[in-house]
């Protein structure tokens, strides 16, 4: 049992110049059946506060047999999407003035090489900015106007599965950990989605 705990992920990107951040406030969780004889497997059942401004709940299952994927499958609540910049702009030169996740529901399965899986997203009055790579962080007013132009400000309950859907592909790094496997995995979703609605990278 884990019970009001906290954690915290930080990466280094490649392409930042300083290292991105989330946390998890009241984190508690339940870890069942951990053994080196039982065939059934492990599961961790999780919920905490995602940057103490969204719910995240999660389900991983982790099979005795080494051969078979491990799966994860989640929801993210009523988040508010500013608080990513902590991540967003060391790493990306991008930050979110405004947005609101509704919910996020993911789920994946993984292997020591690749995840395979979806994300269906719902947020309403999406705005994102581009920085300019100094110490001052101004905007760059050129691809704030082009990344406005493909993301959709909303993408609420209203439109259908299909349009709030994306696929989660991701080839994992085996210099890093498995946060990071999770943490890019789901990204690589909410990323499919965008790039379905502009039918564009």
């Amino acid at each position: 049992m884990i019970d009001d705990s906290y954690g915290s992920y930080e990466e280094i990107h490649e392409l930042g110049t300083a290292p991105g951040k989330v946390f998890f406030d009241a984190l508690s969780a339940e870890i069942t059946n951990i053994s080196n004889h039982s065939s059934q497997g492990s599961t961790l059942n999780l919920r905490t506060r995602f940057m103490n401004a969204g719910d995240l709940k999660a389900v991983l299952a982790f099979p005795a047999d080494e051969q078979m994927p491990c799966t994860v499958q989640g929801s993210l609540s009523n988040f508010s999407m500013p608080e990513l910049n902590q991540m967003l702009v060391p790493v990306y030169h991008t930050e979110i003035e405004s947005g609101e996740v509704q919910k996020m529901k993911f789920q994946f399965q993984y292997d020591e090489y690749r995840s395979v899986g979806d994300v269906e997203l719902s947020y309403t009055n999406l705005r994102v900015k581009h920085l300019k790579k100094n110490p001052q962080n101004s905007v760059n007013k050129l691809v704030s106007f082009v990344l406005n132009i493909f993301v959709q400000k909303d993408l609420d309950k209203s439109d259908t599965k299909e349009k709030r859907t994306g696929s989660l592909q991701m080839e994992r790094d085996p210099q890093r950990g498995v946060l990071s496997y999770w943490w890019q995995s789901i990204a690589s979703g909410i990323k499919s989605v965008f790039h379905g609605q502009s039918q564009k990278k």
